[in-house]
Order: C-alpha cells, then structure tokens, then sequence
C-alpha cells in the first residue's frame, strides 16, 4: 500500500519520503515543532493502519492514494525540516533541488498521463506501467 503501483503513497508521492526524512530530522531537532512528531507519527501509523485494513485499500479510481489527504499536514511539517536542513549547505540545496525538480516533473507528467486516459483509474499493474511509462496518448 506504501510502495505498491496500485496506488502507492510513496510511488505516486515519492515527494513525501523527503517529508518521512523530515520528520525524523526534526525528531532529533531542539526545534519546538519536534513536539508534535510523536502525535503525528502515531496518527500516520493509525491511519495507515486503517486505510490497508479497509476492503478497497486504493480507495476507487483516482491519481495516487487519496486515503492520505488527512495526513498532509503532518508530511508538511516534515517536508518544512527537510527543506531547512537542506537550506543549510549549497551543496545540499542543488541535490535537493535537481531530486524535487525531477519527482515533481514526473508526478506532473503521469498526473498528465492519467487525466488522458493513458494510466488506468485502478488497479494498475508493473507490466501495465512499464507499458505506458512515459508514453504520451
């Protein structure tokens, strides 16, 4: 349900990995954000936990995993840690800018794909990805 094509947060939102990172760093952070990252890993780990118990876990035809939209601000909160530890060194920041630019264009693309009938509503397969990736109808 994570990583999976079938609607998989990570797949389709690779984004919000930067945002797990995020929160672990701001775990470990003095920053007073750090309070609410125990809640918020508990109410993700629930709320995963519900949405793969759940008949339909991919939640019907639509782009990505749309079970999560109440767990984004908690991402927000890490992608916000992220992106400040990221501001820190230059190097840092171009690596970081050159991996959002690039998942951000292909979310965009296949969001694209989807929208033109070239990504399946649901129950997409690898072979059925693998077909379509990056093809453009």
């Amino acid at each position: 349900m994570l990583l999976s094509v079938q609607k998989g947060l990570f797949f389709w939102s690779p984004l919000l990995l930067l945002a797990v990172a995020g929160l672990v760093m701001l775990a470990r952070s003095a920053n007073g954000a750090r309070a609410f990252v125990v809640p918020g890993a508990l109410f993700l780990l629930l709320d995963t936990y519900i949405i793969a118990s759940w008949w339909d876990w991919q939640f019907g035809g639509s782009y990505g995993h749309r079970g999560f939209v109440d767990a984004l601000p908690i991402f927000a909160l890490g992608l916000a840690a992220f992106y400040t530890w990221a501001a820190a060194a230059r190097s840092r920041r171009t690596v970081v800018t050159m991996v959002v630019v690039s998942v951000v264009s292909l979310s965009i693309f296949q969001m694209l794909q989807y929208w033109n009938g070239v990504l399946p509503f649901s129950d997409l397969t690898w072979d059925q990805y693998r077909a379509t990736f990056l093809r453009v109808r």
